[in-house]
């Protein structure tokens, strides 16, 4: 067993939004979005590792931003398009969350991420 579960970045996620949620954080929601995505990546990427060891092996050696695709993609091949999906919109807010210092990110904006996060990590 790993030493960390993802499910740890999803409880960080909801604190950060609770401590932002008071004044609209930007710092706190926006990491509050960052971490929430990895908790839904890394559950999927240790789910697919499990049910798939040779598609994560070649994925892992690909580096970088090809694996958070291939785990997204690895989703959709096996018929999985609606979690391909929000983990694809996830990805995409968080990438705005850590990139685009224009975008502000609004609390209720932030609480469906939160949804949608929970959704994806308690999928068996």
């Amino acid at each position: 067993m790993a030493v960390f579960q993802p499910t740890g970045f999803l409880r960080v996620a909801e604190r950060l939004y609770e401590d932002g949620s008071k004044d609209e954080d930007q710092g706190a929601l926006r990491t509050a979005v960052s971490r929430a995505y990895y908790a839904a990546f890394l559950t999927w990427r240790e789910k697919i590792r499990a049910m798939d060891p040779g598609y994560m092996t070649y994925a892992e050696k690909l580096g970088g931003s090809d694996v958070h695709r291939a785990v997204i993609e690895w989703l959709k091949m096996r018929g999985l398009e609606g979690e391909s999906e929000y983990l694809r919109m996830l990805r995409r807010e968080r990438n705005k969350a850590d990139y685009d210092l224009d975008v502000h990110f609004e609390r209720g904006r932030v609480y469906k991420i939160l949804g949608i996060t929970h959704m994806l990590v308690e999928r068996e």
